[in-house]
């Protein structure tokens, strides 16, 4: 994903012009504004502060909140921080800054800072739009009991406390049958996430040590991994001659840099920084620096590129990784994307930038010089520092497979290789390409078979870019069980001569059975057979029910082969939180982001909302198959493995409520105005919102005592429990009133 900013509608997001949203952001099963206001913060801002917000009491919030069947709240107050997007996230479209400050507790420039630090925050928001106060209105009628319609969303029971899975992980987990194994390593590096570490420019966090707990670190060891990556940047991490104003929060960042380093080596684990450099300024650090103003960045950013064309921004590339080395010198290497993500080079955006200098350049020329000023300054300091040039979107500079940049990049470098971006796939007779990780694309593509080849005859080390636990193909699960495609994937990269691996951007580094299968590839002896499957699943299932799970798996593993992958499907839609995503009765002119496309379609291009509602139905047909098979192997699992088994099933029951629910939506929000226009379309309408809302009742169930769902450290919660409650609350709405309404009209 890269911080999901390599696909983002920037057209339709930071730079687009203020929208007034406001008033077509209230939903209808909502009485008031204020009912939406208490409901969409109960359970993640203390009602104390709803009230202050409102300019109302407690008392009455409260009375409020039970009107619509909320109980006690049980906030994780210890979690707040990694919350306040998604406070954002629900208040965006209808509350004013002037609430949203009192609502966070955070000033306007404080959310402005907060939102600048990823490209994702603004994409997924958009511009404010002019919001009226929320008020509770007088006089104010509760009632005497609960809506109706909200009945449907209430719970009982209790539900697992949210981040309860950062708990689990402070246990060590058992070792894989496949870890230690005998024979050499073949797979060096191997890199990934730690689960659930925070993501961006964390190194001066006053709790950044809290995300690497020793258990942590212990079990990523466990899994056989041999590294962990984190996120950094050099105008806050590092001091420097050249630019003084640079690395004022140096002391403390490196201070917690090196710690970190001193603890995943105390585990065997080495540490790696992925850096977007030089980053972006904004217009007024070159009223300063004029000399060197490169290229704007993405419209309404407000940056501009610090020239890599100009010897002052050269000199600095190379005096800054020397020091960050000399500074931090068990530091592993540093992992490098220079297209895309953050403005960085006057080419990381464009193959046509508005710089004098560089527009006489070609964009082969300069993105590679990036890395070669960032490697003579990391072998400067340690000979032996492992600089990887990442192939990410080398496409914005030249077309596939980029001959001229890896033919620049310094040998001594790494290649390492997104390794099934560029495959071509076909779903009902329509084509598309794949430009992200995939599982459900076993490798390698052309373009990844291509940059291999150039690499090796350069003698380049080359490693691969992929994906073991989980993709953006179904993100918010700890992972997807689909240990056929895992374990093809592995055989590919070894087929192809892959030395080492990144296996997880931010998300998918749960431990699972995923990793098991990775581990059967860490070294030179054969892997990847049936038995070597039965003996994964044997370790987590016990050995009576092994078989039939591992034939759950290949049902699995053939249903997600069918993904109809698009970038914009991934991204820019309501894939994510597939049965946490509302349906809409009326069309709502809401303008479509990042994460959610409300009720627009045009994420279902190039395939269309046909395709698309019909393969996901297809996937969810075959994926219950499977489970069929692991519900079916239930029974032979021994008693102490059971309740693991019950949480793997849990997650494999969610995924096939995904593809049921996207295949609802879509098939929903494409007829829904045809269906308003008779009374037997109204009936099939019924039938879809009531199959939609037992959907979301089962999700709901499995959510409410699974914490790792919804979850993605760099998201943190895309969903909580009360999104899948306020789903069914809509979907109840319309079955007992705007269904009806719109029948008896019909009628009349």
């Amino acid at each position: 994903m890269e911080s999901l900013a390599a696909i983002t509608l920037m057209g339709r997001g930071a730079g687009a012009s203020q929208e007034t949203e406001g008033p077509r952001a209230l939903r209808p099963y909502f009485p008031t504004a204020a009912h939406q206001f208490v409901w969409r913060n109960w359970d993640i801002i203390p009602q104390e502060r709803i009230a202050r917000a409102l300019g109302s009491t407690s008392g009455l919030v409260t009375k409020l909140a039970r009107t619509m069947g909320l109980g006690q709240q049980n906030i994780p107050a210890r979690h707040w921080q990694r919350l306040r997007f998604k406070g954002l996230r629900r208040n965006w479209s209808f509350v004013p800054y002037s609430q949203l400050t009192l609502l966070l507790g955070m000033s306007v420039p404080e959310i402005q800072v907060m939102l600048s630090q990823d490209a994702f925050y603004i994409a997924d928001l958009g511009p404010k739009p002019e919001c009226p106060r929320v008020q509770i209105e007088k006089p104010l009628n509760l009632g005497s009991g609960i809506i109706p319609h909200f009945r449907a969303g209430m719970t009982t029971g209790p539900e697992e406390e949210r981040f309860h899975f950062m708990e689990l992980l402070d246990r060590p987990i058992s070792k894989s049958p496949e870890a230690g194994g005998a024979g050499k390593i073949a797979l060096k590096p191997r890199i990934a996430f730690p689960y659930y570490a925070k993501f961006g420019n964390v190194l001066g966090n006053a709790d950044f040590r809290s995300s690497y707990p020793a258990a942590l670190l212990e079990n990523m060891a466990r899994m056989d991994l041999g590294a962990i990556w984190l996120g950094a940047m050099y105008q806050h991490l590092i001091r420097t001659r050249i630019f003084p104003e640079f690395g004022r929060e140096s002391a403390a960042q490196l201070a917690n840099l090196n710690w970190l380093i001193d603890e995943a080596k105390k585990h065997g684990l080495g540490v790696y920084l992925y850096l977007n450099e030089p980053r972006g300024m904004p217009a007024n650090f070159f009223k300063t620096y004029h000399e060197i103003k490169g290229a704007p960045g993405r419209p309404g950013d407000g940056l501009f590129s610090m020239c890599t064309s100009t010897k002052m921004v050269q000199d600095y590339l190379v005096e800054a990784t020397a020091m960050l080395f000399k500074e931090a010198p068990g530091l592993e290497g540093i992992i490098l994307i220079t297209a895309s993500e953050n403005p960085t080079n006057c080419y990381s955006l464009t193959r046509h930038p508005k710089c004098p200098r560089c527009s006489r350049r070609s964009g082969p020329e300069v993105i590679t010089q990036v890395v070669q000023l960032m490697d003579e300054g990391a072998r400067s300091v340690t000979p032996d520092a492992r600089v990887i040039a990442w192939d990410w979107s080398w496409e914005i500079v030249e077309d596939d497979p980029q001959k001229q940049i890896i033919d620049r990049l310094p040998s001594s470098a790494t290649l390492m290789v997104d390794f099934e971006r560029g495959t071509v796939i076909e779903r009902g007779g329509v084509k598309s390409r794949v430009e992200e990780y995939s599982l459900s694309v076993v490798g390698p593509s052309p373009r990844a078979a291509a940059h291999v080849r150039l690499g090796k005859a350069r003698g380049m080390a080359v490693m691969a870019k992929i994906q073991v636990g989980n993709t953006w193909e179904v993100g918010l699960v700890p992972y997807i069980p689909v240990e056929q495609l895992v374990a093809r994937k592995f055989e590919a990269m070894r087929s192809v001569g892959i030395s080492g691996a990144m296996e997880s951007w931010t998300l998918g580094c749960y431990p699972s059975q995923n990793w098991d299968v990775a581990e059967s590839f860490y070294r030179d002896h054969s892997a990847g057979s049936d038995r070597d499957l039965e003996n994964v699943a044997a370790s987590i299932y016990g050995d009576k029910a092994a078989k039939r799970v591992v034939r759950a798996w290949q049902l699995f593993s053939d249903a997600f082969q069918q993904y109809p992958f698009s970038d914009s499907l991934v991204y820019s839609s309501v894939v994510q939180c597939g049965p946490a995503a509302l349906i809409y009765f009326e069309p709502t002119g809401l303008t479509p982001r990042i994460m959610n496309s409300y009720d627009n379609l045009d994420w279902t291009q190039p395939f269309g909302p046909q395709i698309v509602s019909d393969v996901f139905e297809k996937m969810g047909s075959g994926w219950r198959e499977g489970l069929k098979e692991l519900e079916g192997a239930m029974n032979d699992v021994p008693a102490a493995h059971r309740r693991q088994a019950a949480k793997d099933l849990g997650v494999c029951r969610a995924i096939g409520l995904y593809f049921r629910s996207i295949a609802n939506q879509v098939r929903f929000h494409a007829s829904r105005q045809r269906w308003k226009m008779s009374v037997d379309g109204m009936e099939t309408m019924n039938s879809v919102v009531k199959d939609e809302m037992s959907i979301a009742r089962k999700f709901l169930e499995i959510c409410s005592q699974d914490s790792r769902l919804g979850f993605e450290a760099s998201l943190d919660y895309l969903y909580l429990p009360l999104d899948i409650r306020e789903k069914i609350v809509a979907c109840e709405y319309m079955v007992e009133k705007q269904i009806p309404e719109t029948r008896a009209r019909l009628k009349a």
